[in-house]
């Protein structure tokens, strides 16, 4: 993103959401989240001639990684944060780093961008377009050792808009949209060999956070 880009010197980090258009920021220590919604098709062999699928969500994620890692309390939402790690948050607290565990990742690729404006002196916005990756992992690092797995990627369009720096805090929305994730796989509940995941994602996001310059 460009904030993480641009402000990483001064300890303030942007995000990208998957999910709803609604969707809102939160600042947790000076820093922003954005909760990440995300669904996914996997496509099975029901039985000979018929081929079925699966959805999962990130509710659902939340779910298995609560009853076999974390105590997640109430409300408990997965978003994107600094370094465009992935996190459990609450709306006043970072619960789990699911990135630096090894469950999830979120890596988009920034191919081009383009920006107006002189930030921090003015208002500005930026655009950018590229590959985004995202992976999540039930239980193991190793694709192949998961109960729950999928490895997914596709074309993305970011574009944010930055108000001028004032009293030390910078008003940020920004807007992501991926219409045509694809990869691969694996849910023990309906196969037990790799399968094929398709899915969308989108979502924007608003918020006010500190800037030390």
């Amino acid at each position: 993103m460009k904030l993480t880009k641009i402000l990483m010197c001064a300890m303030v980090a942007g995000a990208m959401a998957f999910g709803s258009d609604k969707a809102q920021a939160t600042v947790i220590s000076g820093n922003l989240y954005v909760p990440l919604n995300i669904k996914g098709t996997l496509s099975y062999v029901a039985s000979a001639g018929k081929i079925k699928q699966a959805t999962f969500t990130s509710k659902q994620i939340l779910s298995y990684l609560g009853e076999n890692y974390y105590t997640f309390p109430k409300g408990t939402q997965l978003a994107v944060g600094p370094n465009n790690y992935v996190y459990a948050i609450s709306k006043t607290e970072v619960i789990a780093d699911l990135t630096d565990a090894g469950f999830f990742y979120f890596e988009p690729s920034d191919t081009i961008d383009t920006s107006t404006g002189t930030f921090p002196s003015t208002a500005s916005t930026y655009s950018e377009a590229g590959v985004v990756s995202v992976g999540f992992f039930s239980d193991d690092t190793t694709f192949v050792d998961n109960q729950y797995a999928f490895e997914v990627s596709g074309s993305y369009t970011y574009n944010e808009k930055d108000s001028a720096v004032t009293s030390g805090d910078v008003n940020q929305s920004s807007k992501f949209k991926s219409s045509n994730l694809s990869g691969y796989g694996y849910d023990y509940d309906v196969s037990d060999s790799e399968l094929p995941v398709s899915g969308s994602a989108s979502g924007s996001a608003s918020g006010k956070v500190p800037v030390v310059l």
